[in-house]
């Protein structure tokens, strides 16, 4: 087919372009695993990778009708509820999970 380059290995067939997409994606997951807490510029590709995760979720899940749909974000609303007001109270010192995970690592 026009345009398709196929390396074959090991009797495994991939694309070229597939092959420099992955390895794109494994430089920028490491440069942000390396990077993740320096404060001017990291977070960029934290939202970068965090869109592509959502945009293939996206594309992965096909929801069958409208009801699974509202399920599902009951769901995830029950989740954000308990990380938020639920963990203080089981927690050591009191503070919420997901508004530590918010503000980031603390300078102490």
């Amino acid at each position: 087919v026009y345009g398709q380059c196929r390396i074959t290995c090991f009797s495994k067939s991939a694309e070229v372009r597939l092959l420099f997409l992955a390895a794109g994606c494994i430089a920028v997951a490491v440069v942000w695993a390396v990077f993740r807490n320096e404060n001017g510029w990291a977070w960029i590709l934290q939202d970068i990778l965090g869109i592509a995760f959502c945009l293939n979720f996206i594309k992965t899940l096909r929801m069958p009708n409208f009801k699974a749909c509202v399920i599902l974000l009951v769901l995830l609303l029950l989740y954000d509820v308990f990380f938020v007001f639920i963990t203080p109270f089981i927690t050591k010192n009191g503070e919420s999970i997901m508004v530590e995970i918010a503000a980031g690592p603390s300078e102490s």
